[in-house]
């Protein structure tokens, strides 16, 4: 298990899935041998989540995913795959070019900290390995991404909520290679006002 990197705040989008291998390497095989260690760590006792949140996902959301598509495209993939029924709190993905250990961030303000996150990062062509990190209001880490791709997710065993509400971030960074990475923060839909 690689420690998670520490850089200046960054935001991405948080969902789940759940107790799913971890591919090995930019070409992501169904039959990735790795097994997935606890990313979610959470600081102190987080809210439950509201009725609209996404349930956990089956094994391998990521699996199969081409690994060669532009950034933006294989984020939508990644979104629709390990996201369902989330959407990107911002409008559209960050978009940035980076080279290998070149870092950004993307903050938002999260205003229900019932409605658990998912963030999402990708690579495009050049782009070998990310990290990705996504950290509360009070810089204390919620969860890293474990995979080995040119993609990456935090919250793999279901999604992060935080403690509260508050202008929280996600870090991406390029372990391996360089080029163009987009990666955005998701949560549940807002669930339906009564009459």
């Amino acid at each position: 298990m690689r420690p998670p990197f520490i850089v200046p705040a960054i935001g991405l989008a948080l969902s789940g899935c759940s107790k799913t291998p971890l591919p090995s390497g930019p070409h992501v095989e169904p039959s990735a041998q790795s097994a997935l260690s606890s990313s979610t760590v959470m600081a102190g006792e987080a809210p439950s989540p509201i009725d609209s949140a996404p349930p956990n996902l089956p094994d391998g959301c990521w699996t199969g995913m081409n690994a060669d598509a532009a950034a933006e495209n294989l984020l939508t993939a990644l979104a629709e795959r390990c996201a369902p029924g989330m959407r990107p709190i911002e409008p559209g993905p960050k978009r940035v070019e980076l080279g290998a250990a070149e870092a950004s961030e993307l903050m938002v303000s999260v205003d229900d900290s019932r409605r658990c996150l998912r963030a999402l990062a990708a690579g495009g062509p050049g782009v070998l390995e990310l990290e990705l990190e996504l950290v509360d209001s009070r810089d204390r880490l919620l969860g890293h991404d474990e995979l080995e791709a040119p993609f990456a997710l935090v919250g793999a065993r279901g999604p992060v909520c935080a403690d509260g509400p508050g202008e929280h971030r996600a870090r991406v960074r390029v372990r391996r290679g360089r080029g163009s990475v987009a990666f955005g923060i998701f949560r549940p839909e807002a669930p339906a006002s009564g009459p």
